[in-house]
């Protein structure tokens, strides 16, 4: 799980690495972690939705905690292809947030994609701040709802 980030004005595009050698991968990942941290202190204001797919649902166990311990909560939609990809669930849930699921085979929540699940939630939220982590298919898709 490695990615590189472009920022695009007020949306940020980020794309999957490949072929990079362990130890450069765990330097990447300490680094987005503690980007993470930095970002749950300045957050103050606002809704908070996070959309998460797959490998991209992990990232955001350390910063809903950090959300938690701040007295914050959110919205958290995690999608996957099966009930087993779902993983993590309870956890987001012990740190008080609101969980929403869909599976693609309809094994657990929705029948469908994450992304379904995304309009409702903004109406939700209102103008939330937006995070979210997952497959290219994914980001593509949130970033045009």
């Amino acid at each position: 799980f490695i990615t590189w980030a472009v920022q695009l004005g007020n949306l940020s595009v980020v794309v999957p690495l490949q072929n990079i050698q362990p130890l450069f991968t765990l330097a990447m990942v300490t680094i987005f972690l503690r980007h993470m941290e930095r970002v749950t202190r300045r957050i103050v204001v606002g809704a908070l939705l996070i959309v998460a797919g797959g490998v991209g649902i992990a990232p955001f166990v350390l910063f809903c905690r950090r959300l938690a311990e701040a007295g914050r909560k959110g919205i958290v939609l995690l999608g996957g292809r099966r009930r087993s990809d779902l993983y993590l669930r309870d956890t987001f849930e012990r740190f008080g947030m609101d969980v929403r699921v869909a599976s693609e085979d309809g094994s657990a929540g929705h029948h469908g994609l994450v992304t379904e699940l995304l309009e409702a939630a903004l109406a939700d939220a209102g103008r939330p701040q937006l995070y979210s982590c997952g497959p290219t298919g994914m980001l593509l898709r949130v970033a045009e709802v």
